[in-house]
C-alpha cells in the first residue's frame, strides 16, 4: 500500500471536522496575523540587573570603602614609616671617594705614604680598590 492510498483510506475513515460556522477566510487571517506578530515581536524594555543585587552590591561598596579608609587612617595614625632600605646608591665622582676612603683609612690607623708624588690619582684609585677587594674577599 502507497503512502497516498493510506492517507486517502485514512481520511475517509477519520474526514476533517469544522467547527461550525468557521470560515477559512477568517482562520487564514487569524493565522497570518500570528505569524506576523512573531516575525516582528513587540520589543520589551529589558532590565539591567534586579533591584536587590544592586542595593547589595551598593553596601558592598561602601563597607569596602569604609574599611579601606580606617585602614589607611590606622596605618597613617601608627606613625612614620620605617625608612626604605637602600638597594642601589649614587656613584660619587673619584675625589668624594678618594676623600672618604683616605678619612675611613685614618679612622683605622692605617697609613698610607701621601708624601711621594710618584703615584698618580688612578694609581691611588686602584690601589685602594685593590685594598678594597682584599678587605672584602677576607669579610667573605
Amino acid at each position: 500500500m502507497e503512502f497516498a492510498s493510506w492517507l486517502a483510506a485514512w481520511l475517509k475513515r477519520h474526514p476533517l471536522k469544522e467547527p461550525d460556522g468557521y470560515e477559512r477566510i477568517r482562520y487564514t487571517d487569524e493565522v497570518m496575523a500570528r505569524v506576523r506578530r512573531l516575525a516582528h515581536p513587540v520589543p520589551v524594555p529589558a532590565r539591567a540587573a534586579w533591584p536587590w543585587p544592586r542595593v547589595a552590591v551598593a553596601f558592598a561598596a561602601a563597607a569596602a570603602s569604609l574599611v579601606l579608609a580606617f585602614g589607611a587612617l590606622r596605618h597613617h595614625a601608627a606613625g612614620p614609616a620605617a625608612t626604605p632600605m637602600v638597594l642601589a646608591e649614587r656613584q660619587d665622582d673619584d675625589a668624594t671617594w678618594l676623600e672618604q676612603t683616605m678619612q675611613l683609612l685614618n679612622e683605622l690607623d692605617e697609613q698610607i705614604d701621601e708624601s711621594s708624588d710618584s703615584a698618580s690619582g688612578e694609581e691611588w684609585i686602584d690601589d685602594l680598590e685593590l685594598l678594597d677587594d682584599s678587605d672584602f674577599a677576607a669579610s667573605s
